[in-house]
């Protein structure tokens, strides 16, 4: 697993698909996580914000986004203007 600071976990190759997974959800991070280590080179958001330079100069395989993540982003945006 990796953690948002871009870590390896030990034993972990290079040459895995990147998952970027973003969700403030522990519950549903924690379960998706288990499910793709085994697979995938996961790295772990809670907010879009936040992934926003790892997204743009790493080019993840694949993103899963949780829509609570998405909204939230957007209520706050409005707000703020």
């Amino acid at each position: 697993m990796f953690g948002a600071d871009g870590g390896s976990a030990p034993g972990r190759q290079g040459s895995l698909k990147s998952v970027v997974l973003i969700t403030a959800d522990l519950v549903l991070r924690n379960r998706l996580e288990r499910l793709l280590a085994d697979s995938f080179r996961v790295v772990l958001f809670g907010s879009i914000q936040s992934s926003l330079d790892y997204v743009y100069s790493s080019m993840p395989d694949l993103m899963i986004v949780e829509s609570m993540v998405i909204n939230d982003s957007r209520t706050r945006a409005y707000s703020m203007t």
